[in-house]
């Protein structure tokens, strides 16, 4: 080459980029380039290529950064980096990929990934958004394996909120889905649900009267999950309050176990009269047509037998009784009994009477269920198609549904309306009844 210019290394001033491209066209326009007898591009042969391994301009090496191309054999792996650190295209043997923009009218990819966090589509058609390696743990996500593409979108998150829902029973593709919520069972009499008589179980002064244990057994017609217990008080006068506890206990012989399956632990009943709610500390699932009972112990001092715990109410004057209904029979062939102390055995005292108790039966709010239409609030707890089968206690990700929407200091389970109060809503309906939608959870708002 003329003056000993070296086309691999030519300068960066416009004098030398000048320089060199007289030298090249003197060099082409002074030999034959028939393939076989040119001598300053000999280096550019088949053969010559192949001995070196590689042709760049500017870069050294394949994981060179320096702005330019390098294409040739690395680790005896064809390669491509054609750019710098910033912009570039790369091949590796097995990937290309870019940084930069592409534009291309026409096309056709397999699957695509467009950043970590970003669009993802596999090869199926499936898309799918966010830091997950597949479609099938993703929670933002378009199905096409559904004939409706409106069907099949999946919404999962909204403004970064995930929403994991856990199956509470065995689901199947189509089923159609509600949210759990809690319900009440009353079980008084068919004929007579009065609670006309009262058990005295305290006196004013912190004394047990003749009752450390009070139980009503009970059979349930299905498999129920037992979450509360709710028990009717009712005190004369301010006596002091004992603590209690309200619990699950099986059947043996006709009578209580003297085992809880599940309770309360013990609560303070509080200074007023009415209905009193324990929550077990975790809910009892029972076997249809199984007897059981549920029994309320009194916290007895250990420093002072036939003494309670006392809780509210400090002017020892008056009584507390629990209430029962003293006409009828119940199904069972036993009715309540009572128990004075733990050596004792129990007994009905003659009496035919029954406990009066209201069970809060709950699939577990929150996760789903089937839905149907056989009550008004399964309908308000709807919330969307299966497109896939789950068994319970899974999660299940596809869902055909409408809106989420994330919220605060919501009641679980809870029916929400807009309120008379502008822009707030509520539980309990306006002036004018307009149901929103219904709580997931405490921050969750499923619209209508």
């Amino acid at each position: 080459m003329r003056n000993g210019i070296d086309l691999y290394n030519i300068g960066e001033t416009t004098s030398e980029v000048r320089s060199a491209l007289i030298a090249l066209r003197e060099d082409f326009d002074s030999h034959i380039h028939d393939g076989t007898n040119s001598q300053s591009f000999r280096n550019l042969t088949a053969e010559s290529i192949s001995s070196l391994g590689s042709l760049s301009v500017r870069k050294s090496n394949y994981t060179d950064d320096t702005g330019g191309f390098w294409v040739g054999l690395s680790s005896n792996i064809s390669k491509l980096y054609l750019g710098n650190a910033t912009n570039y295209l790369k091949w590796d043997g097995t990937t290309l990929t870019m940084s930069g923009t592409l534009n291309a009218a026409t096309g056709t990819l397999g699957a695509i990934t467009i950043g970590t966090n970003a669009w993802h589509v596999d090869s199926s058609g499936n898309m799918w958004w966010g830091n997950y390696a597949t479609y099938a743990t993703a929670y933002n996500s378009i199905d096409t394996n559904t004939a409706s593409s409106l069907e099949s979108l999946l919404l999962h998150s909204y403004e970064g909120v995930k929403y994991d829902f856990t199956v509470g029973e065995n689901i199947s593709t189509k089923n159609t889905l509600r949210v759990g919520y809690d319900t009440a069972l009353e079980h008084t009499y068919a004929s007579d649900t009065s609670d006309d008589n009262s058990l005295q179980i305290c006196n004013a002064n912190g004394l047990i009267i003749n009752v450390k244990y009070t139980a009503q057994p009970v059979r349930y017609s299905s498999v129920e999950s037992i979450k509360k217990i709710n028990l009717k008080f009712v005190k004369s006068g301010d006596p002091k309050t004992p603590f209690v506890k309200v619990g699950i206990q099986a059947d043996s012989g006709g009578s209580p176990s003297g085992t809880f399956l599940a309770d309360s632990g013990y609560v303070d009943i509080g200074t007023g009269d009415g209905i009193k709610t324990f929550t077990l500390t975790s809910p009892y699932t029972t076997t249809t047509n199984t007897t059981y009972w549920h029994v309320l112990e009194i916290q007895e001092d250990g420093g002072a037998p036939g003494q309670y715990v006392v809780g509210g109410g400090v002017n020892n004057s008056g009584t507390v009784s629990i209430r029962y209904d003293g006409s009828g029979t119940y199904s069972l062939t036993y009715l309540m009994k009572t128990k004075n102390s733990d050596a004792s055995s129990w007994t009905d005292g003659g009496l035919t009477r029954n406990l009066y108790f209201v069970s809060t039966i709950g699939e577990t709010v929150g996760r789903l269920y089937k839905a149907d239409a056989t009550s008004q609030a399964n309908v308000d707890h709807y919330i969307g198609l299966s497109l896939e089968d789950k068994s319970a206690g899974s999660t299940l990700q596809k869902i055909a549904t409408e809106k989420l929407y994330p919220y605060t200091s919501l009641t679980a389970g809870a029916v929400y309306y807009l309120s008379d109060t502008p822009g707030a809503i509520g539980t309990s309906a306006g002036t004018v009844s307009k149901k929103l939608g219904f709580a997931i959870d405490t921050a969750s708002l499923y619209l209508y």
